[in-house]
């Protein structure tokens, strides 16, 4: 039977086995580091052979816990970058962990969708992309980040990570979001990104059924 469950606190977590598709969401407030962490028990002592669908929203301190978590049939991943005024130093630490358990899943990821809030002042997502390993299952690639494009200095690295899987990729969106607000201007050409990237990309890799923006 398949099962869906969605966690903002401990209070919903249950431990049936036959969880299929979980969500953890953070309310990018003030929260308790012992709340989270009760929602990933279930997740890692529990569902790590079933588990299909995950959909991940944390404080970013609670990140490194994921790096002991490996899922055997983990086929789609999203999740959303929540980075507040974190330097890019501490962005780089705390990700660590949880890039160890992206590119764990290399053996069953299918879709893989990265959402990046306006409240990230100083996210640069090429970092991300640039420590990511190819994944021989990958079809679907998905990303979200605010409009004017400060969250992906170098739209070269995503292409770059395109053509890695272009073999098999079925699907590729491109999405925006509210812009983010900087404390100094930001780079005037920063809102060319997604024409950077579809001048970059071989076009019949990028067909009307491909590709989708929004």
């Amino acid at each position: 039977m398949f099962t869906k469950r969605h966690c903002s606190g401990p209070l919903c977590v249950q431990c049936d086995e036959n969880i299929e598709e979980y969500f953890i969401e953070w309310n990018e407030e003030s929260y308790h580091p012992e709340l989270y962490k009760a929602c990933f028990t279930p997740m890692s002592q529990t569902w790590t052979g079933q588990l299909a669908k995950l959909t991940i929203k944390v404080p970013p301190q609670l990140l490194k816990y994921f790096a002991s978590i490996h899922f055997g049939n983990l086929k789609t991943l999203q999740y959303h970058f929540c980075t507040g005024h974190m330097s890019s130093q501490d962005i780089d630490e705390m990700h660590h962990g949880f890039l160890v358990f992206v590119n764990n899943l290399k053996d069953s990821l299918e879709c893989l969708s990265f959402v990046s809030t306006h409240t990230s002042l100083t996210l640069d997502m090429t970092r991300i992309y640039k420590s990511l390993g190819p994944f021989p299952k990958l079809h679907s690639i998905s990303l979200s980040v605010p409009y004017d494009g400060a969250h992906l200095s170098d739209p070269l690295v995503f292409v770059q990570f395109l053509e890695k899987h272009r073999s098999r990729l079925k699907a590729i969106s491109i999405l925006t979001s509210r812009s983010t607000v900087h404390s100094t201007p930001g780079d005037p050409e920063g809102s060319n990104w997604i024409q950077r990237i579809l001048t970059s990309v071989d076009r019949p890799f990028l067909d009307s059924e491909t590709l989708h923006c929004l």
